[in-house]
């Protein structure tokens, strides 16, 4: 992320003082953000399903003293009666998803995977007894090809407080044209495409 800069253009999009990251994994897209366009009173939303890259992220805002960025363990983009789901935990934390395993269409797994259930989370509900009604400047989503049922299932609040999404597409799951259908109807438009390969993309829309 650092290196490769592989979300760079959203920094065309300015100001970023409010943003929920989906799929956060350890922290680093917060810890770029910050060396990028620094900001202390930023106000964050960390998500994620693995336990224990949570507890990393949480260390990271600490030791970086985000104080107005937040953490929180649970699975996101399931329906809104379901209170725990499982997860696969791959031995790339980056790979970790609601999703099984496909190989042959998936990066090769080395090492076990292992399953777990994690509780539903609501990234409308969570957002809301944080931050109130302050409203989302950027929605990074990433996670690892949930992304559809999480637009339709958080439609309502995309359309009412996310000024831009950031999204990873993986295609061994989700096409981009049905990424475009849902997010279209909830009032966004597509910008560019970044760092696309055979397996996935990074697709910026604005509303």
């Amino acid at each position: 992320m650092f290196a490769q800069r592989t979300y760079e253009a959203v920094l065309a999009e300015r100001p970023i003082d409010t943003f929920i990251d989906l799929g956060c994994n350890a922290g680093w897209f917060a810890l770029w953000l910050e060396s990028e366009l620094p900001n202390r009173e930023r106000a964050g939303l960390l998500m994620d399903a693995n336990q224990f890259i949570v507890a990393e992220a949480k260390w990271h805002l600490k030791r970086n003293r985000l104080l107005r960025q937040q953490v929180v363990f649970g699975a996101v983009g399931l329906r809104p009666d379901a209170s725990s789901a499982v997860f696969h935990i791959l031995p790339s934390a980056s790979q970790s998803s609601l999703l099984e395993y496909e190989a042959g269409k998936q990066l090769p797994v080395k090492g076990r995977i292992k399953d777990v259930t994690v509780p539903a989370v609501s990234v409308e509900r969570e957002w809301r007894a944080r931050f109130g009604e302050e409203p989302v400047d950027l929605m990074k989503i990433d996670i690892e090809g949930n992304e559809l049922d999480l637009i339709r299932h958080e439609g309502e609040f995309l359309k009412a407080s996310v000024r831009i999404v950031l999204l990873e597409w993986h295609k061994w799951h989700t096409g981009l044209a049905e990424l475009d259908a849902a997010l279209g109807d909830v009032g966004f438009t597509r910008g560019g495409i970044y760092h696309e390969n055979e397996m996935t993309g990074v697709a910026l829309y604005r509303r």
